[in-house]
């Protein structure tokens, strides 16, 4: 396989596969106005940690501080964040991939004598709410952090979200501590996953849990499926199997509990786990 310059951003390795050129935008994937003539980007996984890294420069860094959500609502017919939670909240709830994630969470409390209604919820880079939406009447209390100001104002007024904060964990009060923190597919959107994660470890509780979802790339890999697949979109720049999760798990300071790999009622290919303190 050929061997580039990057490193990789779950591990720092240079010890990387090449397994997919994509030189056109896949069918399906937001539109962020990326001229066809410069749409080129590398699939390559790391020999040491085993994550699938996307490496291009087609996406701005502050992209998720508005462009994100306006780019879902101009290219797709879903409309704006408002009509788009409305639409995943109606959703029966064998076909929500979001109301089968809560009944995760409450089946995992449930197998380990724990009170989620007791439990104070922080969701990281929240988007639509949709989690927070289905979950906030089971919690004793819901919080959210995005960077995008209409998310948070949308988790405020629209959610009923009990606490909404605007920026990055960096930004979050350090007064406040949650029995639960959520990461629901965000960690692959970002080029440093693991201080990331391990960011949040500040406002833990004690005996707290962290639940993490992430795109699973290994079964599509292997299908060769790489350069249509939704799993390796743009936006993501890591894609995971069960020893790249580990390895974040790991490297960012917590043990992992449970991990599971599903097909999501979507068809999502999704990997998720239960972390605590390490």
């Amino acid at each position: 396989m050929n061997k580039v310059s990057h490193s990789c951003y779950l591990c720092g390795s240079v010890r990387l596969s090449l397994r997919a050129r994509i030189d056109h935008q896949p069918e399906g994937e937001t539109d962020y106005a990326i001229a066809p003539e410069h749409y080129y980007r590398e699939v390559h996984q790391c020999e040491d940690c085993s994550v699938y890294n996307n490496f291009h420069r087609l996406l701005d860094d502050d992209m998720y501080a508005g462009e994100y959500n306006e780019s879902i609502s101009q290219s797709t017919s879903l409309g704006g964040i408002e009509h788009r939670y409305q639409k995943v909240m109606s959703l029966p709830p064998e076909k929500s991939d979001n109301r089968q994630r809560v009944k995760r969470i409450e089946a995992f409390y449930s197998e380990h004598n724990l009170s989620l209604q007791d439990t104070d919820v922080l969701d990281v880079g929240s988007g639509t709410s949709v989690f927070l939406g289905a979950i906030k009447d089971k919690v004793h209390q819901s919080a959210c952090i995005d960077p995008d100001p209409v998310a948070v104002e949308h988790a405020k007024s629209k959610v009923g979200v009990d606490l909404a904060y605007h920026g990055t964990l960096d930004d979050f009060p350090p007064e406040h501590n949650f029995g639960l923190i959520t990461f629901n597919k965000v960690l692959e959107h970002v080029k440093a996953p693991v201080s990331m994660l391990a960011s949040i470890s500040r406002l833990l509780n004690g005996d707290g849990l962290v639940y993490v979802e992430l795109p699973e790339g290994e079964r599509t890999a292997k299908a060769g499926k790489i350069a249509s697949r939704q799993e390796f979109f743009v936006e993501h720049y890591t894609i995971y199997n069960q020893d790249s999760f580990r390895n974040l798990c790991e490297k960012a300071g917590f043990r992992l509990m449970d991990l599971q790999v599903i097909t999501e009622p979507s068809g999502k290919m999704t990997i998720y786990g239960f972390l605590t303190r390490a």
